[in-house]
């Protein structure tokens, strides 16, 4: 028996009121678990690390509102490019707030990114503009700004709080 398509599809919400469900969490710093770590390369040929991780801290207050935002389980992204020194600052940062790190005997640093996967870290995130390709503001079907996360610098955990 193959694979049929339905006649009619009937959903019990409005299609149109749906959404990605993704949103930029507020800035701040954060408790983040590593996730995920997939090996990419950029268009110009850049390797780089594609980093998933699940945030455990409970809530964020805004310190202009005293507003709490619930922000446990939301997903963090970030990319850690380690072609050339200049570059890698961060996955140096990273790996030195995780503690995981070996040297070889040429005094270098080596490591295996999926071993990381499961270690906490602490990371001072910020919220910063969605731009398109030509540099302009991304805007939702409402005309409001979108939001993305990018993480300002990795700490040790014993340094959140």
């Amino acid at each position: 028996m193959g694979d049929t398509t339905p006649d009619l599809i009937s959903l019990d919400f409005n299609i149109e009121e749906t959404s990605s469900g993704f949103s930029a969490v507020p800035a701040g710093t954060y408790f983040l678990t590593l996730e995920k770590v997939v090996a990419k390369e950029s268009k110009n040929g850049n390797p780089y690390l594609s980093v998933t991780y699940n945030v455990e801290t409970d809530e964020i207050v805004d310190p202009d509102t005293g507003d709490s935002t619930p922000v446990k389980g939301r997903k963090v992204f970030d990319a850690l490019f380690y072609a050339e020194k200049n570059l890698a600052w961060k996955l140096g940062q990273l790996v030195k707030s995780t503690g995981f790190q070996t040297q070889n005997d040429e005094g270098k640093t080596s490591f295996d990114p999926q071993g990381m996967i499961g270690l906490t870290v602490g990371a001072i995130v910020e919220r910063q503009p969605m731009l398109d390709s030509e540099d302009n503001p991304v805007v939702d079907d409402d005309g409001n700004p979108r939001f993305n996360n990018n993480i300002k610098r990795y700490v040790k955990p014993t340094d959140v709080g």
